[in-house]
């Protein structure tokens, strides 16, 4: 009888699926975006009667999208990403429980989680790794200059923002390498982006201080689509760096890098605000670079501002695994008038949060 349930249960799915695909949207039932097959459910519909159990989407995905590591993407009728199993319905291994987690509030936390990951990848002798801070970030100088408060801004971050958050955050990366300045390379992605470090970085800060591009303006730099892949390499390689920074690099630039990786096994890269993670968009060289990369470093705020989603990630010093935590902030007045965050985890993973589990999270 449970059998026949499962069945009559899986035909029932299939014709609200046919409806729905004329519709031009899932079908209800549908599990994170795509319908259950008839198959599965007549397996495993008297297992499912018996135990009585309700299969619920994994992530909270808008009906209209279906998930992906690279971010949501339409529905099309008649071509969804794959049929899901009954077994989809748990979220099996999403929660990491353990020691809680000490989530960035003000900057000054996130400084301090951000040198502990450093120290954690030079302790862990990890040579591939990236970090990455919210868009136009500004962390402040070395020497104790004013940084951005850590919250979302009602205003999107001016050009000028964005390029002094880079610049920051290849300082501080400079900075920790200080005892391999001799070997050290930092590489921007144009002349104008190199003009400004020399211009505001203390000399021999950095290493050498290069550009992707040779040209002497911005628009030279982004005259070509392409980098001259063999020639960066030689660069890194004839002038004998151990370590090689490489600041916000876009697609190309991420070609050249992953072929100095491939080659050159010995130094130490690390990329700084260069996006592969998290993202609602993504490519084939993102892809790619992520996966050669681990994240030491990830901190994003999503949401909108006084009620902001924070995306947290660090490399522990003690090796064990760091779990990808997603937690609310928000402000509090005190009778003083002292504002205070307030802060509460929402979800914690072992592996990266996916874009649609931080725009539900944000939207909540």
């Amino acid at each position: 009888a449970s059998a026949a349930a499962g069945t009559a249960a899986a035909a029932a799915a299939e014709a609200r699926a046919a409806a729905a695909r004329r519709r031009g949207r899932p079908a209800r039932g549908a599990v994170g975006g795509t319908r259950i097959c008839r198959a599965s459910l007549a397996l495993f519909g008297a297992a499912a009667a018996a135990a009585a159990i309700v299969v619920r989407p994994c992530w909270r995905v808008p009906p209209a999208f279906v998930a992906g590591r690279g971010g949501s993407r339409p529905l099309v009728a008649g071509r969804l990403a794959r049929y899901a199993a009954p077994w989809d319905g748990f979220d099996l291994g999403s929660v990491l429980p353990g020691e809680k987690v000490d989530v960035p509030v003000y900057t000054k936390d996130a400084m301090k989680y951000f040198l502990d990951s450093l120290r954690a990848s030079v302790k862990q002798k990890v040579t591939r790794f990236d970090v990455d801070f919210p868009t136009g970030f500004r962390l402040g100088s070395v020497e104790g200059g004013s940084a951005d408060i850590l919250r979302l801004e009602f205003q999107e971050p001016t050009k000028e923002q964005v390029a002094q958050a880079e610049q920051d955050v290849a300082l501080w990366l400079a900075h920790h390498f200080k005892t391999k300045q001799d070997s050290l390379m930092t590489v921007f992605r144009t002349p104008v982006q190199v003009k400004l470090a020399t211009k505001q970085w203390e000399q021999g800060r950095g290493g050498t201080i290069t550009s992707f591009s040779k040209g002497s303006s911005k628009k030279s730099a982004f005259a070509s689509d392409e980098i001259d892949i063999p020639a960066f390499v030689k660069s890194v390689q004839d002038g004998g760096c151990s370590v090689v920074v490489i600041v916000a690099p876009r697609k190309k630039h991420l070609r050249a890098v992953l072929e100095l990786a491939r080659r050159n096994k010995e130094v130490t890269i690390v990329l700084a605000n260069a996006r592969l993670r998290c993202q609602a968009k993504s490519d084939e060289t993102r892809e790619e670079a992520a996966a050669v990369f681990d994240s030491a470093f990830h901190l994003d705020l999503a949401g909108r501002p006084l009620n902001e989603a924070i995306v947290y990630h660090a490399m522990r010093e003690d090796g064990g695994k760091a779990p990808w935590v997603l937690a609310r902030k928000t402000y509090e007045v005190k009778e003083d008038g002292r504002e205070v965050a307030v802060v509460k985890e929402l979800l914690r993973k072992t592996s990266e949060l996916s874009p649609s589990e931080i725009a539900s999270a944000a939207a909540g």
